[in-house]
């Protein structure tokens, strides 16, 4: 990124505080309008000038890439969080796929990005799909999970969840536990039996 910080001080936690909140705007105003967004429109929701935006990036470009991600990592530092302490390799499997059927209920701002903005999702989706083969592979190799074939079966998975995604995003009418039911299915291609996703997976269940 092409910008430089001040020195440490009051001047500094100055334009940190500037910098952070024409961030926050650049995230509302693209869930809002989404490509349409202009740097106008981000000064106005900050309550900057637009000159304000040229001393912390260097153009709409820059602006909107690093909103973008920036929401992505607070997705991440969330949804790890939840289980990053966790003991149990299925759950640490299973709890990322489970929050993103959760997207609009925990994170609706982030849902609206994703939505109207389907960048957010090109970029995450190569990052989310060598996560979980990784995931898979390391359960496999440990014995935790019974299969061959994990690339082809993690891919199968991974094209299940994408399906399941759109809709909790896109259908108005969506229902939050038949995705989560069809993720219980999908699951049965990595040797997860039902009965053990569904305690994963539902509304009600520890994950």
């Amino acid at each position: 990124m092409n910008f430089k910080e001040p020195a440490q001080g009051r001047k500094s936690a100055y334009y940190l505080r500037n910098r952070l909140a024409l961030i926050s705007a650049a995230q509302q105003v693209l869930a809002e309008k989404g490509p349409d967004t202009n740097l106008e429109d981000v000064a106005n929701a900050a309550g900057m000038a637009v000159s304000t935006i040229y001393k912390h990036f260097a153009g709409r470009e820059e602006m909107v890439q690093v909103a973008l991600l920036e929401a992505m990592h607070e997705w991440e530092r969330d949804t790890f969080a939840t289980f990053s302490e966790s003991d149990e390799p299925l759950k640490q499997l299973v709890a990322p796929m489970k929050a993103f059927l959760q997207l609009k209920r925990t994170h609706p701002l982030i849902a609206q990005l994703v939505t109207k903005n389907r960048e957010v999702a090109f970029r995450m989706a190569p990052i989310t799909s060598a996560n979980l083969l990784a995931h898979v592979k390391r359960l496999t190799k440990s014995g935790e999970l019974k299969i061959d074939n994990p690339e082809l079966r993690t891919r199968n998975v991974i094209a299940c969840l994408s399906s399941a995604l759109e809709d909790h995003l896109m259908n108005p009418k969506s229902s939050e536990k038949e995705n989560l039911q069809a993720l219980v299915i999908a699951l049965g291609m990595l040797g997860i039996d039902e009965a053990k996703a569904s305690k994963l997976l539902l509304p009600g269940s520890p994950v």
